[in-house]
């Protein structure tokens, strides 16, 4: 089978499986929360903190995915990461910045243990 454009095709025992392979805004922004919170634990790792210790987040940027990302998915950010408050400032946070699967994303993040 060929697919359309944008689609992948997969045969096998007379069974077809397509799937659309568009990453709309929704995903993609799912997926820069997933990076946030992978970096985030790497920084509470980094930072020597406990498993069970509770933090607050600070994080500053000017990148309007990030913001919608932060906004749509700060919820269960907070949860994966135990954090008290997801707090965005506009002046530099001394923290880390976050590497997302497309590289460097614009933004910088601060954890203050509680």
């Amino acid at each position: 089978e060929t697919p359309i454009e944008g689609w992948a095709v997969a045969a096998d025992a007379g069974e077809s499986f397509a799937l659309d392979l568009e990453i709309t805004r929704e995903l993609a922004l799912a997926g820069m929360a997933r990076d946030i919170v992978r970096s985030l634990q790497e920084g509470r790792k980094n930072a020597g903190l406990e498993i069970s210790d509770r933090v607050n987040i600070t994080w500053n940027s000017s990148d309007p995915d990030v913001i919608d990302s932060m906004n749509v998915h700060g919820g269960e950010i907070a949860i994966e990461v135990l954090a008290l408050s997801l707090t965005q400032v506009f002046e530099p946070v001394s923290g880390f910045i976050i590497v997302g699967s497309e590289g460097e994303i614009d933004a910088n993040f601060g954890i203050e243990k509680v």
